[in-house]
């Protein structure tokens, strides 16, 4: 055998290795995919539905029939598959330009009874020449490989992920389905845990129960109770609490020792004790409520209370009132903090600590003799919130149109509930930079009631007609305990355009009113574009999810549309005119600023698309800033158009 021949076999079969390789990696991705799929419906079925034993079985069984099915149709079957020489001569042939020689000579060497042994001798030793050079990643390229190894191992890791995290819905299912203990770690799931527990309770004293439900849903729950010296259960419906999934109910004036147990969708609780015994309880509890100086507000006190609602920063002062004398007490905080309460001149316990979170506290007592035991029931802790400024622009509180020597006063107004502590201007020529002036910087005494004015002095500013300015005001409040909280205004807009006289004749023309209109209903709706991209930036964080992407899809939609219209009155123009466009400068310069402003049209839309409001800000107010420079050349038109006319009469 030849050399060459030998060189055309080693091709053959580098191919049909690459390509066997490839299918290979592409059938275990595709049976990955399978698998993984099978293990996560059955996981979440089994999780969410809790099922019977036979629906288990069935749901172990769904991964391995999709696995085995994946397995036999997309890596064993392919790999079965015969591959001639030939079939792989032709994609070689596919992908080089060898022109047919591989495909011949592959032939005619399986059989060369039809043809001349010098021939294809000849044949063999030029295709061998030839196909030394050939790249193999032309004809089979192994990063398609990779990249099916990649999303196999990437699969694999995904899931892996969502089964060793706890107490997922995923994680609950697989430890349902697969784990020894079955059906038991399935319902272990699903609890409901349940305070006070086990514990002493003071005689006389009112005990809540409170039921928190974990790992699924309950619209109701009753909590059981017996007496310790008696066989029946008393079931009692329980309350909502403040949350969701939590229920409440309250023993009054406790007097005997009972079990009780909670139970909710078909879940029970463990049973717990509550051993009454002669000991102290708080009896009544009042507050003192110190808010955050910066609020200016006097001390607030609240007998026989408990729950807890106030400012970040408010420092709550715990009064408690007890049946009897204690040796020690103390205040337990939900996070886990610990304030020991000291004794005042008539007997009660007080104790203080500062609002920084939602949570609970409760009352723990100590009595001559004993550990430490609930003496109260736990009471919610619920911080208030302190909204920002409301800012407005009272003057000129509107849209203008302005010369390039014009000064222009403007006056912004803030209010907030406990105080402003500053405010400014902010604005930006031709969505260029912004810059801010402060109006009013205060350090103390803050009113409750701001205002600042600032003229604009245009000539400053070198602008020209078609340019403009955009402005708002924002405000801070005097809130030093959360941080200072700042809000905007409306943005409004200063439009520059040509000097009296000239406007005039323009508004008077006659000809081309269906172009100034267009040209103006352009510059006004992107204008509004504008205000509600920056009323979504301002106010997407109160937006719940779906309000968001309706927000979001309504303004790009407006882009979008615009930057079609905006195209139309451009291709209207060129094709009106003709060949005579490239005479007339003045539509050439109008249809150039059209274009500009589309063009920054598709980078704001691309923001939009993206929730990117602040990034399309600026396209969004250099297409304005185009638009406008189109507006002025039309109005020139229209003058010299009137200017003619007029001469010509």
């Amino acid at each position: 055998m030849s050399p060459q021949l030998n060189s055309l076999n080693d091709l053959i079969r580098s191919v049909r290795s690459r390509i066997l390789a490839r299918r290979l990696t592409k059938g275990i991705a595709i049976t990955v995919a399978a698998t993984v799929g099978g293990l996560l419906i059955a996981g979440l079925v089994a999780a969410w539905l809790a099922p019977r034993s036979s629906v288990m079985i069935l749901l172990r069984i769904l991964p391995l029939l999709l696995s085995g099915a994946a397995l036999w149709l997309f890596v064993i079957r392919p790999l079965k598959a015969r591959i001639s020489d030939v079939q792989i001569a032709r994609l070689i042939e596919e992908k080089t330009s060898l022109d047919d020689r591989l495909v011949t000579a592959v032939e005619f060497a399986e059989d060369n009874r039809a043809a001349s042994p010098v021939i294809v001798r000849r044949l063999v030793d030029d295709v061998g020449a030839r196909s030394s050079a050939i790249d193999l990643s032309r004809v089979i390229d192994p990063r398609r490989a990779y990249i099916y190894g990649g999303a196999a191992a990437l699969m694999i890791a995904s899931f892996l992920t969502l089964v060793l995290m706890r107490q997922t819905p995923v994680s609950t299912g697989m430890a349902a389905l697969y784990s020894p203990g079955g059906g038991d770690v399935l319902a272990n799931s699903m609890f409901i845990n349940v305070s006070p527990g086990t514990a002493r309770a003071p005689r006389g004293s009112d005990q809540k129960i409170k039921a928190t439900i974990q790992g699924f849903d309950a619209e109701t729950a009753q909590v059981f109770i017996r007496r310790i010296d008696s066989s029946n259960w008393v079931a009692t419906p329980m309350e909502p609490a403040k949350k969701d999934d939590e229920f409440q109910h309250v023993i009054f004036n406790i007097q005997d020792s009972v079990s009780y147990y909670v139970e909710a969708n078909g879940i029970r609780s463990p049973e717990y004790t509550l051993e009454v015994a002669d000991l102290p309880f708080v009896k009544q509890i009042d507050l003192v409520l110190n808010f955050p100086s910066y609020t200016r507000l006097p001390s607030k006190k609240i007998e026989n209370g408990g729950e807890v609602a106030a400012l970040k920063g408010t420092v709550v002062t715990v009064i408690a009132k007890l049946s009897a004398d204690a040796k020690a007490a103390r205040i337990l905080l939900s996070n886990g903090a610990k304030v020991e309460m000291v004794t005042s001149d008539d007997g009660h316990f007080t104790g203080q600590f500062t609002v920084k979170e939602n949570g609970t506290y409760k009352v723990e007592l100590t009595a001559d003799e004993g550990p430490p035991y609930n003496g109260s029931n736990e009471y919610d802790i619920t911080v208030l919130e302190d909204m920002p400024p409301v800012v407005s622009i009272d003057k000129p509180g509107r849209d203008m149109k302005v010369t390039s020597l014009q000064e222009v006063f403007t006056q912004a107004r803030a209010e907030d509930d406990y105080g402003v502590a500053g405010i400014e201007i902010v604005f930006s020529v031709n969505g260029g930079e912004e810059k801010s002036v402060k109006l009013q910087d205060l350090k103390s005494d803050t009113p409750k009631t701001l205002s600042g004015a600032h003229t604009f002095f245009l000539e400053e500013y070198s602008l020209q007609p078609g340019d403009f300015i955009s402005y708002y005001a924002k405000a801070r409040d005097n809130n030093t305990a959360g941080g200072a909280q700042e809000a905007t205004s409306d943005i409004y807009f200063l439009e520059v355009r040509p000097f009296d006289r000239e406007f005039r004749q323009a508004q008077q023309q006659g000809g081309g009113g269906g172009g100034e209109q267009d040209s103006n209903a352009l510059t006004r709706r992107q204008r509004e574009i504008i205000a509600a991209t920056f009323r979504v930036q301002r106010e997407q964080a109160q937006y719940t999810p779906e309000e968001k992407e309706e927000n979001f899809d309504a303004v790009t939609l407006s882009q979008e549309k615009l930057k079609t219209d905006t195209d139309a009155l451009a291709e209207r123009i060129r094709r009106r005119l003709g060949e005579e466009i490239q005479e007339r400068s003045d539509f050439a310069k109008l249809v150039e600023y059209l274009q500009a402003a589309s063009k920054e049209m598709v980078t704001a839309a691309g923001e939009l698309r993206s929730r990117k409001s602040k990034d399309a800000l600026p396209p969004e107010q250099r297409s304005l800033q185009q638009l406008l420079r189109a507006e002025a050349i039309f109005r020139e038109i229209q003058v010299a158009q009137g200017q003619s006319q007029g001469s010509g009469s």
